[in-house]
């Protein structure tokens, strides 16, 4: 990542092949508040708004946790849930010319753009479960974990800060 000396608590709120219900990434938010977390990447997304996902996206902005979500792959100006919710930081993927790459979902509430395109990073297959490894990997769930890592830099560089506020909070 981009932060060392942190504490990482890995849930992992949808399956292996990234398949999951709301009523499970509501769990995880929770989980992680209640575990201390300062800062929560969501590296997925819903065009469908979940009353459960909100309330506890509300929970954590109420107890100063930085919520990051991926804007969503779309190419269009239609950002996903979590990332639409008022003081989600919500992110966009730039591609290797530093602008907009061309699937990055865009909109009023887009926040913050970060790399996206041709990714290294490591992964799971079910034959090589410790060694799966790849390139040129894109999407804004690469961009949103990145910036949640350099919200974490400036916690741990400033700790009076609290949330950062995100447009519409």
């Amino acid at each position: 990542g981009v932060m060392w000396q942190s504490s990482l608590i890995p849930i992992q709120a949808l399956d292996d092949d990234g398949n999951g219900s709301t009523i499970s990434v509501a769990y995880a938010i929770r989980y992680a508040v209640d575990q201390g977390a300062q800062v929560i990447n969501l590296s997925l997304g819903s065009d469908g708004d979940d009353p459960l996902v909100a309330e506890q996206v509300s929970y954590a902005l109420a107890h100063n946790v930085n919520v990051i979500a991926a804007a969503g792959n779309d190419g269009c100006d239609c950002i996903l849930y979590p990332a639409r919710y008022s003081g989600v930081i919500s992110v966009g993927a730039l591609n290797t010319s530093s602008t907009r790459a061309s699937f990055s979902s865009y909109g009023a509430r887009l926040e913050l753009t970060a790399p996206g395109t041709d990714i290294c990073s490591p992964g799971w297959q079910p034959g090589n479960e410790t060694s799966a490894y790849a390139c040129g990997l894109a999407g804004t769930s690469f961009s949103s974990p990145l910036t949640a890592g350099t919200i974490g830099l400036m916690l741990a560089q400033n700790p009076t800060l609290t949330r950062l506020l995100a447009a519409g909070a």
